[in-house]
């Protein structure tokens, strides 16, 4: 080799290993582990980079190559001038969008060497809670809501779902459910959730919106969801698939109320409220008030017995005024010889739930208990009257310390004495696809009975004969016609009749 090829060897040869000594690589590394736990990152199509003061654009593409879910990066920084560098990890998903980490930029001291950072969990997070998207059915059964009148989707009214998540509705607008074709009455919202976190609850309620504006609630306690792992197999290539079915099989109906728990004939009752509690309180207090819980406004306080000027009846049955704006037909009635008691009646037709909330308000304003903190009451349709016997505040003390009525709380029904001649509720009501009527009469005497559709005309008549007094008949109606046609759901009127007596009652016929 010649003297001069030797020397520019030499100059090529150091300046290559110079070169290699100058270069100044750091290291990046980020565990993605957590992130495909909680399935927000997919190993198989997102792709980890880091960027930076040094290169915000594209910067340098991380791989995993221990396939361990670290992801690594030598990166040549010699171009960058010492000081502090800032940066940040982020994956680009195969649809090429980029899902940056939440936190602030992280930082490190570049001053001029190579240097290894420590290895972090991206976006800090090391603590797997897993999320996935889910598709959510949740169906309810309005089939009793149509028969008994309270829920009519041929005029206008549906049903949806409002809840606690975004895709609820977050409790003030309404998901609407479909009807499901080939099962009658049965109505379902699907509601897809981009990512939700499993383990965790969320709350909802089915609602009620019916053709003339009004939104009526379920009454029972929030319907709970928990999305956990074992929904996991129900993956349809894009959602986790998530079927509601409630703990308790009633609630597979609105409001949990199922064909027994309407009543199937008409009902008077009278509501009778002693407000001494709150005369007493008030006499007993004269420097504070009786407040209203749904306002702050003075204004509507009550700080004086001779500030009760009315008692008001608010429910679900009415359903449920804004307070300070019930109508004067909620107005309760004083009782002519007891200025401390009030009375209101009403009649509950047949089809009304027989369970129900209610409160009553001095003045009309709510000032008996808590928001929500309600009398609560069923209805017994084994006879036509009820009485309902209440003292004010006795619901909860959440208000004030009330003092006892002066008599005692009590919710009584009241007693009709059996005669000779009784005909009975029929079993099963409702009923599908036969219901048994059973009754007793007072005189020996043809009887007939006869089953009315709701628009008075004759569907069937079962003729007895001639029976006897003093023992319980019983007759079988297997829901056809007179002319063999199968009747159709909905309520019927059955009445028996004797030479000396007519009597009739109502019930639910379901398919």
């Amino acid at each position: 080799m010649s003297k001069s090829k030797l020397i520019i060897f030499s100059v090529a040869l150091f300046l290559s290993i110079a070169s290699l000594g100058w270069a100044q690589i750091v290291t990046f590394s980020v565990d993605m582990s957590v992130q495909e736990a909680e399935f927000a990152f997919d190993p198989e199509t997102d792709q980890v980079r880091v960027r930076g003061s040094f290169d915000w654009d594209n910067g340098f593409i991380m791989e995993d190559a221990e396939n361990d879910l670290i992801y690594m990066v030598e990166a040549d920084l010699s171009a960058v001038e010492n000081g502090t560098v800032e940066y940040k990890f982020l994956f680009i998903t195969e649809a090429g969008d980029a899902v940056w980490e939440s936190v602030d930029n992280r930082t490190f001291d570049h001053d001029g060497s190579s240097q290894t950072l420590p290895t972090v969990y991206f976006d800090n997070d090391e603590e797997i809670n897993p999320t996935a998207p889910f598709r959510l059915f949740l169906g309810v059964d309005m089939s009793i809501q149509e028969v008994t009148g309270n829920f009519n989707p041929g005029a206008g009214d549906f049903v949806g779902i409002r809840g606690s998540l975004a895709e609820f509705g977050s409790w003030s607008d309404t998901q609407i459910c479909s009807p499901i074709p080939g099962q009658d009455g049965f109505y379902r919202a699907e509601i897809e959730i981009g990512s939700y976190a499993l383990g965790s609850s969320c709350e909802f309620k089915f609602v009620k919106e019916l053709s003339d504006g009004t939104v009526a609630w379920e009454s029972v306690s929030n319907r709970p969801i928990t999305l956990t792992g074992e929904d996991m197999q129900n993956f349809d290539g894009e959602y986790y698939q998530y079927l509601y079915e409630p703990e308790d099989e009633n609630c597979v109906y609105f409001d949990c109320l199922t064909p027994n728990d309407f009543i199937v004939q008409d009902v008077t009752v009278t509501y009778q409220v002693d407000i001494s509690s709150a005369i007493t309180w008030l006499t007993d207090n004269p420097d504070s008030c009786l407040p209203d819980v749904q306002s702050p406004d003075p204004l509507f306080w009550i700080c004086s017995p001779e500030d009760v000027t009315s008692v008001y009846i608010n429910g679900s049955f009415v359903p449920w005024w804004g307070w300070g704006t019930i109508p004067t037909d909620y107005n309760m009635t004083v009782d002519p010889n007891n200025s401390d008691l009030y009375s209101w009646v009403t009649t509950y037709q047949a089809g009304h739930p027989k369970r129900f909330e209610y409160k009553f308000g001095l003045n009309s304003y709510d000032n008996e208990s808590t928001v929500g903190g309600n009398h609560q009451a069923i209805l017994d349709d084994s006879h036509s009257t009820q009485s309902i016997e209440d003292c004010f505040g006795s619901i909860r003390e959440d208000i004030v310390d009330w003092p006892e009525c002066d008599w005692i709380t009590a919710i009584e029904e009241q007693e009709v004495a059996a005669s000779d001649f009784q005909l009975f509720q029929n079993s099963p009501n409702p009923f599908n696809p036969s219901t048994t009527i059973s009754y007793r009469i007072d005189v020996r005497s043809p009887v007939a009975l006869t089953i009315y559709n709701a628009a008075g005309q004759v569907v069937r008549t079962l003729d007895q004969g001639v029976q006897e007094p003093a023992k319980i008949h019983q007759a079988v109606w297997d829901g056809t016609a007179n002319n063999g046609s199968k009747s159709a759901s909905g309520i019927y009127f059955y009445q028996l009749k004797t030479d000396t007596r007519v009597e009739a009652r109502k019930m639910i016929l379901l398919k």
